[in-house]
């Protein structure tokens, strides 16, 4: 049985812990509602397809040449979404996004939706705040 918190004016209210989870969880079921934002968890990758996708998306024009706007590059499930910006909400803050890359027709898709994951940071990124990755995220992507 969970004990209550009184709290003054005579209303019992559950441990302040389980009040902050509960709240959490209808503000993002909310959020994604409301705006099309996705929420899920974060996955990362390795530094040689960080390197090597933003050196490919860079020569064919899918991503601007100079990043240095974006806190984080990101790859999605939806090919659509590639060079669109986004705000993706993180432990560490809001941080701005660009989608750099999709899960392509290789199983990835099933794998990111089976097990919730929004988006794959970038390698420096994961460097950069490795309590990101398997934490949870909402995801909201510009102009959808």
């Amino acid at each position: 049985m969970v004990r209550g918190v009184w709290w003054p004016g005579g209303a019992w209210l559950i441990p302040i812990c389980q009040t902050a989870v509960c709240l959490a969880i209808v503000i993002s079921g909310a959020i994604e509602a409301a705006s099309g934002a996705q929420s899920g968890y974060l996955s990362a990758y390795a530094e040689v397809p960080t390197v090597g996708t933003v050196a490919y998306r860079q020569e064919v024009g899918d991503i601007p040449q100079d990043l240095r706007p974006y806190d984080v590059l990101i790859a999605v499930a939806d090919c659509s979404r590639i060079g669109k910006e986004a705000t993706l909400y993180t432990a560490v803050g809001p941080l701005r996004a660009l989608v750099i890359d999709c899960a392509g027709n290789d199983g990835t898709p099933s794998w990111m939706e089976e097990n919730r994951i929004i988006a794959e940071i970038d390698y420096y990124s994961w460097q950069r705040w490795p309590e990101l990755v398997g934490s949870a995220a909402v995801l909201v992507i510009e102009g959808e």
